[in-house]
């Protein structure tokens, strides 16, 4: 503050002094007394700017140094004030502490109400499912006792196919087809035999091929069964005899289907379809049980209904009907048709 005065008073004579030099000094001034005057002039300035400076310094210090001097005294009454806030806010956390811990008790007990309450609420809807449910599992105790039945009776079926031996049976050759041939046997019964390309020929004790199995031909053959089909392991040709000496025929195992020929006096037959063989064979179960094989021909017509039919319309299951003539001791297809429904009184 002494510096601020000093330099205030030293700045006011030093004007002073300056306007009465102006007034003493005649109008006309010297170059260099101008120049001096200008140096003086800047030289009040800068000391001016630089009072300025101290004291602003000085200002700064004198903050600097009271707040230290003060901070011993602010922090020791701080502490006391948070010290004092927490004695006073003391009982109000405490009960806050005992209103938690009651709710902490509180809320599983009502939790627990709650949950009980909900069981007891919905036990008998619970109990409803459980009856629905036992009674849907006697519902379809029935169909599952016969699924599994059905399943084991398939199941025997696979093993006993499996476990097969190769069996062997003997005929005359009365059609063949690419991969195929039908053999009639001794019990009339006319089987149809699927070859492959491990099938073996024989022709008196020599190897043979399938072009050689023509119609008429006797062969002995073996097989095995792959579900309802007969596939020849081998096929030997052996030379035409009397049918009084023809070969033994085996009967055929109880799980072969058995084909029998429809009666030689009838003209047409009414049926369902069991199975289409190849592009030329039928075989259609009569009312009374019995298979019979029907061979179809390109002069074969189909009446199915409104629309005109082909061969490939014939769908196992379907009802059918046909007029048939006997060539061959076969039985030739003329014409398909769809039976006529018959009402049951």
């Amino acid at each position: 503050m002494k510096r601020l005065l000093f330099s205030m008073l030293t700045g006011a004579a030093l004007t002073a002094s300056a306007a009465a030099q102006d007034t003493t000094t005649p109008r006309q001034e010297r170059p260099a007394d101008r120049q001096e005057r200008r140096e003086d002039t800047q030289d009040r300035r800068n000391d001016q700017q630089q009072d300025r400076r101290e004291v602003q310094q000085d200002r700064r210090d004198v903050q600097t140094q009271d707040r230290r001097d003060d901070r011993p005294a602010i922090q020791q009454q701080d502490r006391r004030d948070v010290q004092q806030d927490r004695r006073d806010d003391r009982p109000a956390v405490q009960q806050d502490r005992r209103e938690v811990q009651q709710d902490r008790r509180d809320v599983p007990t009502q939790d627990r109400r709650e949950v009980q309450q909900d069981r007891r609420d919905d036990r008998p809807a619970v109990q409803q499912d459980r009856r629905e449910v036992q009674q849907d599992r006697r519902d379809d105790r029935p169909a599952v006792q016969q699924d599994r039945r059905d399943v084991q009776t398939q199941d025997r079926r696979d093993v006993q196919v499996q476990g097969q031996d190769r069996r062997e049976l003997a005929g005359r050759v009365v059609r063949t087809g690419e991969g195929m041939f039908v053999v009639q046997t001794r019990d009339n019964r006319q089987v149809t035999v699927y070859t492959n390309p491990q099938t073996r020929y024989l022709s008196s004790n020599r190897a043979a091929q399938f072009s050689d199995v023509r119609v008429g031909s006797n062969v002995n053959f073996g097989y095995a069964l792959e579900g309802e089909r007969y596939i020849a392991n081998n096929v030997t040709l052996v030379p035409a005899q009397p049918v009084d000496q023809a070969q033994p025929v085996e009967p055929a195992p109880r799980e072969e289907v058995r084909v029998q020929p429809a009666p030689a006096e009838a003209q047409a037959v009414e049926g369902q379809v069991v199975r289409v063989i190849g592009q030329d064979q039928v075989v259609i179960r009569t009312s009374d049980g019995k298979e019979v094989i029907v061979y179809v021909s390109p002069q074969t017509t189909y009446q199915l209904g409104p629309q005109p039919a082909t061969f490939t319309d014939l769908r196992p299951g379907a009802p059918i009907g046909v007029n048939y003539d006997v060539r061959d001791n076969r039985f030739q297809a003329r014409r398909f048709f769809a039976p006529v429904r018959r009402n049951n009184r």
